[in-house]
C-alpha cells in the first residue's frame, strides 16, 4: 500500500513539472513583463496562448493542492468552489478546437512568433552569434512545450479522476478534451548546422499558418482579421482621366513598395469620384501588398493595437485603408502618437485615409494629401479620351468626345442614371463598350455638321446640389471656392 502512494506521489509530482515546464517556455516565448505583471503579446492567436496559460496554472495549482487536500480532484465531478478550475478552463479549450485541432492552434501559435522576424528560420545558421542563440533558444522552448502538450491535458485527467475515487457519476470534463493532445516534432533541431532542407521545411510551415495566405484583403473587425472578396474592382488600368491623381497614387504606392517612404495618404473629395476605388486597385496592383479595411472607429484607440499586429508580419507589407471618414469628428490623438509622434510607424504599413471633407492641418502635415477635382465637363471629357485610347484610338476625336459626354448628360437627364460622377460615366462607358448600335450611333453624330455639345452648367448644378446636401448652406461657399481655386468650375 505504501508503495503504491510513493508511486501516485511520483505521478503526481512528475505532472507538476511538466505543468511547470509548460508555464515556463509559455512565458518565454509568448510573455512580456507590463506594469509589474507579464501580459502576452499581441499575435494572432492570442486567445489560443491565453486558454493555454490558463490551463497550465489551474492544473498546476490543483497539482499543488492534492497533496494536502482530496477534495480538490473532487472537482473531476463537482464544482468544489466559486473559482474557475482546470476542468472549466480544459473544457473551454475544447470546444475552441472544435473546428482546428489543438496540434494545428498549438504550431500556428509558435509560428506566429518565427513571423516577428524577416527571416526566423534562416537566422538559425547565422554569422551572427548572438542571433544564431536566440533564435534557437526560442525553438528548443517551442519544442519542449509541444513535448510536454503531447498527452499533459488527457494525463492530467486520468490522475485527477483517478484521485477523486472513480466515482460512479456523470463527469464534469467533457469527453473531446481527451483529444487535446498533439505530435509535433517541427521544432526539434540539433546543435550542428541546419539542413537547408530542414529550413525549408520550416519556411513552408510559417507560410500555412500564415492567416494573410487566404487572400489580399481583410475586415478588421472586433481583433479579428476576416478574409473577404472585394467584387466590381477595376484595375488600374481600367481607370479614366484624372492623369494628375493616378500619377500621385502610382508614386506613392510604388514609393511604398520599395520601402523608400511609408507617409500616410490623405484623400479628399466629393462622393463618387473615385477615392475608394482608385485605393483599393492601386493595393491591389502590387502582388506584395495586402489590404487591411478597419472601421472608422479604429482610427481611435484601436489604432494602436492594430499597428502593433501587423508590424509583427514582417513578411507582409500591409495598406490600412480608412474610409468614409469624417475628419471632423474623429479623436486624432492616436493617429497624431503614432504618425509622426512619440512612435514611428512600422516601415511594412502605411495608412490611407479617405473623406468627404477637409483634413486638420496638423494631421496634413503628416501625410501627402490629394484632392479630386470637382467633375465637371473638362473632367468628364477627359475620362472619355481616356477610355477611348483603350479602345486603340490614336487621336480619339474631339467631336466624337463632344457627342459622347452630351449622350451620357442626355441618359442623365432621363433618369438613366441619378448622379453625374466618374461612377455613373463608368456604367455608361461600359453601355456603351457593349452596344455596336450605340457606337456606330454615336460615331455617325460626331461627323455631322452639326455636333452635340455638353452643357457645362449641367455639371455645375449638380455639384452644388451635391454639396448643399452634403454640407449645408455653411459649407457650401468653402466647397465652392476650393472649386474655384482649381480653376475648375465658374459661378
Amino acid at each position: 500500500m505504501r508503495g503504491y502512494i510513493m508511486m501516485q506521489a511520483d505521478k503526481i509530482e512528475s505532472l507538476r513539472k511538466r505543468a511547470s515546464n509548460a508555464l515556463a517556455s509559455l512565458n518565454v516565448l509568448f510573455e512580456v513583463p507590463k506594469d509589474g505583471d507579464n501580459r502576452i503579446i499581441d499575435i494572432d492567436r492570442i486567445d489560443f496562448i491565453s486558454l493555454l496559460r490558463n490551463i497550465f496554472k489551474s492544473m498546476h495549482r490543483d497539482l499543488e493542492a492534492v497533496y494536502g487536500s482530496g477534495s480538490v480532484a473532487d472537482r473531476f465531478y463537482e464544482v468544489v468552489d466559486s473559482e474557475s478550475d482546470s476542468v472549466d478552463y480544459i473544457n473551454q479549450m475544447a470546444e475552441f478546437c472544435l473546428n482546428t485541432s489543438f496540434e494545428s492552434h498549438l504550431e500556428a501559435a509558435i509560428m506566429d512568433i518565427s513571423a516577428m522576424e524577416d527571416d526566423f528560420f534562416g537566422g538559425l545558421n547565422s554569422t551572427d552569434k548572438q542571433l544564431k542563440t536566440l533564435l534557437r533558444f526560442k525553438l528548443s522552448h517551442a519544442d519542449r512545450l509541444c513535448l510536454v502538450c503531447s498527452s499533459l491535458i488527457p494525463d492530467f485527467l486520468n490522475q485527477l479522476e483517478m484521485n477523486a475515487g472513480g466515482e460512479d457519476g456523470i463527469p464534469r470534463v467533457n469527453p473531446c478534451c481527451y483529444d487535446l493532445t498533439c505530435n509535433i516534432k517541427t521544432f526539434k533541431i540539433g546543435d550542428g548546422k541546419v539542413s537547408d532542407k530542414k529550413i525549408e521545411a520550416l519556411r513552408e510551415i510559417a507560410h500555412s499558418a500564415d492567416p494573410f495566405r487566404l487572400g489580399r484583403t481583410f475586415r478588421f473587425i472586433d481583433g479579428e482579421f476576416c478574409q473577404v472578396d472585394l467584387n466590381s474592382i477595376r484595375s488600374v488600368d481600367k481607370f479614366y482621366g484624372y492623369f494628375n491623381v493616378k500619377e500621385l497614387f502610382e508614386k506613392h504606392f510604388s514609393a511604398f513598395s520599395k520601402g523608400q517612404s511609408n507617409i500616410p495618404l490623405l484623400i479628399t473629395s466629393l462622393p463618387g469620384l473615385g477615392k475608394t476605388h482608385f485605393s483599393i486597385a492601386y493595393t491591389l496592383a502590387y502582388p506584395e501588398m495586402t489590404l487591411i479595411l478597419p472601421e472608422p472607429e479604429d482610427l481611435e484607440r484601436n489604432l494602436v493595437t492594430l499597428i502593433r499586429r501587423l508590424e509583427k508580419r514582417r513578411n507582409h507589407k500591409f495598406v490600412i485603408f480608412f474610409d468614409d471618414i469624417d475628419t471632423r469628428k474623429i479623436d486624432w490623438y492616436y493617429f497624431r502618437t503614432n504618425v509622426g509622434g512619440s512612435f514611428m510607424l512600422p516601415d511594412n504599413i502605411i495608412i490611407v485615409i479617405a473623406s468627404n471633407y477637409d483634413f486638420p492641418a496638423n494631421i496634413s502635415s503628416r501625410g501627402r494629401e490629394v484632392t479630386f477635382p470637382m467633375f465637371d465637363e473638362e473632367a468628364c471629357s477627359g475620362m472619355v479620351y481616356d477610355y477611348l485610347k483603350t479602345l486603340k484610338m490614336r487621336k480619339p476625336s474631339r467631336d466624337l468626345i463632344s457627342v459622347m459626354v452630351a449622350d451620357y448628360q442626355e441618359e442623365f437627364g432621363q433618369k438613366v442614371y441619378a448622379e453625374l460622377s466618374p461612377r455613373s460615366l463608368v456604367r455608361y462607358l461600359d453601355t456603351y463598350d457593349c452596344s455596336q448600335d450605340k457606337r456606330r450611333k454615336m460615331l455617325e453624330l460626331s461627323r455631322e455638321s452639326v455636333i452635340p455639345r455638353p452643357d457645362p452648367q449641367l455639371f455645375y448644378e449638380f455639384n452644388i446640389r451635391l454639396i448643399r446636401q452634403l454640407y449645408g448652406e455653411q459649407g457650401i461657399e468653402e466647397l465652392r471656392n476650393r472649386a474655384l481655386r482649381t480653376g475648375r468650375i465658374e459661378d
